[in-house]
């Protein structure tokens, strides 16, 4: 089982971003775009404004680590609590370690609805 496969059991869709530009143009918004980029999870680009976002988005994921493989891991794949508490704790020790770089994809969707 991979983890989309087993986030879908939970009721999880990460893919359902996939969908927004369609739903968009379903309900009557035109002229709809999509922004793509490469973001960073911690502070190690050299840019001071991408070094910030890296930064929020480190805080923003270390805030809800714990919760989300907690819950993944021990009802979808059955490990112990403690098992799961050790790769949490290793996963946040290197995702603070800027030389660890790490990235996600980001989309922003934009639309106008209607004439202006």
């Amino acid at each position: 089982m991979n983890t989309l496969t087993g986030l879908k059991k939970l009721g999880i869709d990460l893919e359902v971003s996939n969908t927004f530009s369609r739903l968009l143009a379903e309900t009557g918004f035109e002229t709809i775009g999509v922004e793509t980029f490469a973001g960073s999870l911690n502070g190690w680009p050299r840019d001071p404004k991408w070094k910030a976002m890296g930064k929020g988005c480190l805080q923003n994921y270390m805030n809800g680590v714990q919760g989300f493989s907690v819950t993944f891991f021990t009802r979808e794949l059955g490990w112990a609590p403690a098992r799961v508490q050790t790769v949490v704790e290793k996963t946040k020790v290197q995702a603070m370690d800027p030389k660890s770089h790490v990235s996600n994809t980001c989309r922003f969707r934009f639309a106008e609805y209607g004439s202006m």
